[in-house]
C-alpha cells in the first residue's frame, strides 16, 4: 500500500529472494499491523475470513460472494483501545492478499480511518491509518529467527490524540480539515505521472530538436 507506514522487506540476492518467497508462501512470517478502524469493532478478539477478487477494469480488490471466484483471505485482530468514534486494532495476517486488511475491515463496515479507496478521506489524517508494526521471519542464510519492529509514526500518534479527545472521523459538511502542517503528506493529492512510452517521447520532440546533431543536406 502506497501510504501505509512501517516495515517492508527486500531480498538482496536471488537465493534470499527464493527463500523469503518460500516462507511467505508457507505463511510462516509474523506480520503485525496497527490499524485504526471507524466505529466500534465488536468482540475484543476475532478472526475475519473472506474471499477476495479483483475488478478487471479498476483493479480494485473486493469481497466476492462465491469462494470459487476469489482467493481466500484471513486475519486475526484484537482491540487495543477504544475511542468515541473509532477503534485501535492489532491485526495479524494469516494470508497476504493485496489491500487485504483494508478490504476486509471495510466489508465489516469498519473501514480504516483515512482510507479514500475503500472508505472515505478523514479530516484527521491525510493517509490510511495503517502501520506495519512488527515483522518476523527466518534468516535466509540460516534458521535464526529475525524480528523487526517499527515505532508508531508521529502522524499516527497525533491521530490517536485527536480520537481520544472525541474527534469525529467523518468529513465535516463544510469540508474543513483538522490537519496541521506537519500532518500533510507530500504525496497526497498529487497526480501520479506514469513514464511515457518510448514512441510517445519521439512524438513529443520538437521538430528542430529531432536532428539537432545532423548537418542538413543541400538540395540540388
Amino acid at each position: 500500500d502506497r501510504f501505509t507506514s512501517g516495515l517492508v522487506v527486500f531480498a538482496r540476492s536471488h537465493p534470499a529472494a527464493i527463500e523469503l518467497r518460500r516462507q511467505f508462501k508457507e505463511r510462516t512470517p509474523e506480520r503485525i499491523y496497527l490499524a485504526v478502524a471507524e466505529g466500534r469493532v465488536g468482540p475484543e478478539r476475532g478472526r475475519l475470513t473472506h474471499s477476495l477478487g479483483e475488478n478487471p477494469k479498476s483493479l480494485k480488490i473486493h469481497v466476492v460472494a462465491k469462494e470459487s471466484e476469489g482467493r481466500p483471505a484471513s486475519l486475526r485482530y484484537r482491540v487495543l483501545e477504544r475511542f468515541p468514534h473509532a477503534t485501535l486494532l492489532e491485526v495479524a495476517l494469516e494470508t497476504g492478499r493485496r489491500n487485504q486488511i483494508r478490504v476486509q475491515l471495510a466489508a465489516e463496515r469498519h473501514p480504516i480511518v483515512g482510507d479514500f479507496s475503500y472508505g472515505h478521506p478523514s479530516p484527521l489524517i491525510p493517509r490510511v491509518a495503517l502501520h506495519a508494526h512488527r515483522l518476523g521471519f527466518d534468516s535466509p542464510r540460516g534458521r535464526k529467527r529475525l524480528l523487526f519492529e517499527s515505532p508508531v509514526p508521529e502522524d499516527f500518534k497525533r491521530l490517536l490524540t485527536k480520537l481520544k479527545g472525541g474527534a469525529s472521523v467523518a468529513p465535516p459538511p463544510d469540508g474543513a480539515s483538522l490537519l496541521r502542517k506537519e500532518d500533510e503528506h507530500a504525496g497526497i493529492g498529487k497526480k501520479v505521472v506514469r513514464a511515457p512510452k518510448r514512441g510517445d517521447l519521439r512524438v513529443a520532440r520538437k521538430p528542430e530538436q529531432r536532428h539537432a546533431g545532423k548537418v542538413p543536406r543541400e538540395r540540388r
